[in-house]
């Protein structure tokens, strides 16, 4: 799902000639890692919020992004 989204933005990039064609590969890779990452990033916030553990989500972006 996310692999398909990340080469929608891409070619809707290359088609608009903001990108280069012959760096594709590189090109999908890096917007569908952010999306993974996003995706995460936003379903823990919510599982928190829900139970009412913020300083739970807190702790796991210290692990994330260390």
């Amino acid at each position: 799902m996310f692999h398909n989204f990340a080469m929608d933005i891409i070619f809707w990039l290359i088609r608009n000639k903001i990108v280069d064609v012959e760096n594709r590969n590189i090109y999908i890779y890096a917007p569908e890692i952010i999306l993974l990452n996003g995706g995460l990033l936003i379903t823990f916030l919510i599982i928190s919020l829900l139970c009412g553990e913020i300083k739970n989500f807190f702790a796991y972006l210290m692990f994330f992004y260390r």
